[in-house]
């Protein structure tokens, strides 16, 4: 089943249900919900093969993203690998679209120069 954007009503509020599974992931403590399975894990190759490739971000256009938001902090880290854009096939369109490694490589990088 496929949503046109034009039918959807940006001022719709959610369901009773999504607003309950966002409380419970804003009230979990990180280490938390990182193990609960409940976020898929693009470094692990099953939950990877169930996502599609639909392209990557340059890696020199996310530092200059960074440096034009941090044009001051020399400490902020620099981004190595090109970023890949996955989609998963059961959501449509641009909602679909996930930029994921972006903050996972950040946070390695960070994490490397510390």
């Amino acid at each position: 089943m496929t949503v046109d954007i034009k039918d959807l009503d940006a001022h719709e509020q959610p369901s009773d249900e999504l607003k309950a599974r966002w409380k419970a992931f804003s009230k979990t403590e990180q280490q938390q919900l990182v193990s609960s399975g409940d976020i898929d894990d693009l470094e692990s190759p099953e939950t990877a093969a169930e996502f599609c490739v639909a392209g990557t971000i340059p890696a020199e256009q996310i530092n200059a993203s960074i440096r034009h938001l941090y044009p001051t902090d020399a400490t902020t880290p620099q981004v190595e690998k090109d970023a890949t854009i996955y989609f998963h096939p059961l959501l449509p369109g641009e909602l679909g679209t996930l930029v994921v490694h972006l903050v996972g490589q950040i946070a390695n990088d960070t994490k490397a120069s510390s």
